[in-house]
């Protein structure tokens, strides 16, 4: 296999058409730091555990549900809007995302 990748990219460089040519190919996958204020959070009464249960379910990406629609099956993989998924400039604004809590 290494023998291959080297003709190939000799190949490439012979080519001219490539400014540079990379052996390795490496994946970087975006990261998030959620910071969870367990005060503020519990205050509504929201445990942590509900919060880890809907995190994990929102930003997982696996299907939680089938259903069928014409005759053919889809999967639900629940995602998060656009406008919630990006980091908020004022922390301090409330959300308008609704929350179930302990007491309802």
């Amino acid at each position: 296999m290494p023998e291959a990748v080297t003709v190939i990219t000799g190949a490439g460089i012979a080519s001219g058409r490539f400014m540079f040519l990379q052996k390795s190919v490496e994946f970087t996958r975006p990261k998030t730091n959620i910071l969870i204020d367990c005060e503020l959070a519990a205050d509504p009464g929201i445990s942590m555990k509900y919060t880890g249960s809907n995190l994990s379910t929102i930003l997982a990406g696996n299907f939680v549900n089938r259903f069928s629609l014409e005759g053919r099956s889809y999967k639900v993989i629940p995602q998060v809007a656009r406008d919630h998924a990006a980091a908020r400039k004022n922390a301090e604004a409330p959300s308008e995302t609704a929350h179930d809590t302990n007491a309802g």
